[in-house]
């Protein structure tokens, strides 16, 4: 059956996206960049967007297990990250397509805990509150959690992250900085119990443009990615701090 033809569409510059990517990949270097691609690449397109980065992303991020599976279908061969909600019962499929998921709760370490080890290596990032309050785990809860997850064979505790309150509405960063103090002393925390996650990441686009400090070993650009600012006051400061910064 022939196509029915469209009266409007949507265009996505190859250009555009890819000269924004490896913009972004310089300015936070030696961190490495996930290209988050959430809700259909935030309107662009999953197959599209995906496909363009495909040479320069060192990460993709997801919310949902489908988008993740997807990506391993279109050769996606990158870390893929699910940061929204999995369902215990489909951990088997992130196992077998090297699918890393958050936790924040102990159901996924209760199925992880019933494999004993047999059906291979689930790659988890711990989510650490630190203020944003919305999932994420913090002091005794997180230390309880962490311990239980390093005692499971079959989990690997791959990283550890947080995610600013309001970074990128706001010219006074001083509350974003109290959220960063805080995930480091729970990194300091876990350490002390011998859990060192080999992924630490915190920043989105505001924080990746505006703070260098926030960077760690990875950054999750999301709309920034896509040619837009993260709020008109994230504009005016990268203006202000980095004349290298350019979006287009």
């Amino acid at each position: 059956m022939p196509q029915t033809p469209q009266k409007t569409w949507v265009e996505i510059s190859k250009s555009a996206l890819l000269h924004n990517a490896k913009s972004l990949k310089a300015l936070v270097k030696p961190a490495q960049y996930m290209a988050v691609v959430k809700a259909n690449a935030y309107g662009h397109g999953l197959k599209e967007v995906s496909g363009i980065l495909k040479t320069t992303a060192d990460w993709y991020g997801v919310d949902r297990l489908d988008e993740a599976l997807e990506l391993r279908k279109m050769g996606i061969k990158q870390p893929i990250l699910v940061l929204g909600y999995v369902f215990p019962e489909t951990l088997r499929q992130c196992v077998q397509q090297h699918i890393s998921v958050v936790v924040y709760h102990e159901e996924i370490l209760r199925e992880a805990r019933r494999w004993g080890g047999q059906r291979g290596t689930l790659k988890i990032h711990l989510k650490i509150e630190t203020g944003t309050t919305r999932q994420g785990l913090q002091g005794e809860a997180l230390i309880r959690l962490a311990k239980a997850a390093a005692a499971i064979p079959s989990i690997n505790i791959e990283g550890a992250y947080t995610h600013f309150a309001n970074i990128e509405d706001t010219s006074d960063p001083s509350y974003a900085m109290k959220q960063l103090m805080r995930f480091r002393e729970e990194l300091d925390t876990l350490a002390r119990f011998g859990i060192r996650p080999n992924v630490l990441h915190t920043a989105s686009s505001a924080a990746s443009l505006l703070y260098p400090e926030t960077c760690f070993d990875l950054v999750r650009p999301g709309i920034a990615l896509y040619g837009h600012w993260p709020s008109r006051e994230t504009q005016l400061v990268a203006r202000k701090k980095k004349a290298s910064v350019e979006l287009k």
